[in-house]
């Protein structure tokens, strides 16, 4: 291998969507194919990893044809929305004349802060953050 600037990082793919966590696992095979896996030191790993990466596709095809993968997308739709419109309700009561709206609103901004983006896609600005 030759040097390059290239740095490792570390990669949380437990939060990855199913399609990107595939994606993601697929490339990194055409990295190892690419680079060799006795030169990575880890020939002995590449059998099951395939397998299960093949497992996985399998389990993501008929995830894709189930009838109910369309429901759940309208379903996790209608929370981030939920959710998205609940932050910026918050947002905007952070300004409210009634200080018992304003510490209400403090309040819950406190929970958004700890728990981050629970919804997903909030608008820019909201304070909130993964």
């Amino acid at each position: 291998m030759e040097p390059t600037n290239e740095r490792l990082v570390k990669v949380r793919t437990y939060v990855l969507p199913n399609e990107l966590y595939f994606r993601f696992h697929t490339e990194n095979d055409n990295l190892y194919a690419k680079y060799g896996e006795i030169l990575l030191g880890i020939d002995i790993y590449i059998v099951p990893f395939r397998s299960r990466l093949a497992d996985l596709d399998t389990a993501l095809e008929r995830i894709r044809k189930s009838p109910e993968t369309k429901r759940i997308a309208e379903a996790d739709r209608d929370f981030d929305t939920s959710f998205s419109g609940l932050a910026e309700y918050t947002r905007s009561c952070l300004h409210h004349f009634d200080p018992a709206v304003r510490r209400a609103a403090e309040n819950l901004d406190v929970v958004f802060d700890h728990y981050g983006n629970i919804g997903g896609s909030l608008p820019p600005g909201t304070g909130l953050v993964l």
